[in-house]
């Protein structure tokens, strides 16, 4: 065996980070703050209470790949995500996180803002910088996984509130 090849598996087997760390990484990876919770084989659940189950993560095959990777990257946490976190459908409602449906008002957001704020309401003229802003620059960004800032957050909460005015104003427009 030369140098090199001995070196390649000196590498391949040497584990760079820890099952702690990989613990860290994985509730990092998986926020629960942020509607994530663990697939089924990778939790402990109890109603809708839970927890990581830590020797399953160890033993799995992420996790060797996880102890053994050379450097930390989003690579690699998107690898954790895929493997260990459920973030959508009825894994979810096992963590009592249940599906939030937005009114159709809010749904077409923001094919519809433009209209929305073509009405001219007090209410909604108060948000007119915020999603002027969004659409011109942020959009891109943020709309991923219906993920946006506070401010857009606070349109949608008031377009909800006055979705009667709005519809009755959009349905005159047309």
């Amino acid at each position: 065996m030369n140098s090199i090849q001995f070196g390649f598996f000196l590498v391949l087997g040497v584990q760079c980070w820890s099952n702690e760390q990989l613990m860290i990484a994985v509730t990092k990876a998986c926020p629960a703050d942020y509607y994530y919770c663990p697939k089924r084989e990778y939790g402990i659940f109890s109603g809708t209470r839970w927890e990581w189950d830590v020797d399953a993560i160890i033993k799995s095959e992420m996790g060797e790949i996880f102890r053994r990777s050379r450097f930390l990257n989003k690579d690699t946490l998107k690898g954790l995500q895929d493997s260990f976190c459920c973030s959508e459908g009825p894994c979810l409602t096992r963590c009592g996180i249940y599906p939030k449906t937005e009114i159709d008002l809010i749904q077409k957001f923001p094919s519809n803002a433009m209209d929305i704020l073509n009405l001219n309401l007090p209410q909604i003229e108060v948000h007119r910088p915020a999603v002027m802003e969004w659409m011109n620059t942020i959009k891109q960004k943020s709309a991923q996984k219906n993920s946006y800032p506070a401010e857009i957050e606070d349109f949608f909460d008031t377009v909800h509130a006055n979705q009667d005015i709005i519809r009755e104003r959009l349905d005159q427009d047309n």
